[in-house]
């Protein structure tokens, strides 16, 4: 019983959640995916260096991250395209993307550019 109750508690996988998306945290979590939030201020090459190995990172900046995802290994969902402003309606959109495009077992060299109409692109990021 013990080991069901582990089990339950366990996040689908782990976002980064750029800091001006921040407000989004607790809609994604309760999509049950654990979620980061980078210090305020944090430098863009500080959370690539520090946060961002095998993990997908959750951005309106994509640009900022695009380059550098081949060789630090993240992914990346850009958010650029979307502009919703209904968090949960966002948050639903991302869950439903990363299953849609099994985002948890590829979790780097790619991205991910969400739109609004749900025809979401995904492009191969390489060096």
């Amino acid at each position: 019983m013990q080991f069901l109750k582990k089990v339950a508690a366990m996040a689908r996988g782990t976002l980064v959640v750029d800091e001006n998306l921040e407000p989004l945290a607790p809609f994604l979590e309760a999509k049950n995916i654990r979620i980061i939030v980078p210090e305020r201020k944090m430098s863009d090459e500080k959370i690539i260096k520090t946060l961002l190995a095998n993990r997908i990172i959750v951005t309106n900046n994509s640009d900022d991250f695009k380059n550098k995802a081949s060789s630090f290994d993240y992914g990346i969902i850009a958010t650029e395209n979307v502009n919703i402003k209904q968090l949960d309606t966002l948050a639903a959109m991302i869950s439903d993307a990363i299953i849609e495009h099994e985002l948890w077992s590829i979790r780097h060299g790619f991205m991910l550019i969400l739109m609004k109409n749900g025809k979401h692109t995904l492009e191969a990021l390489t060096a």
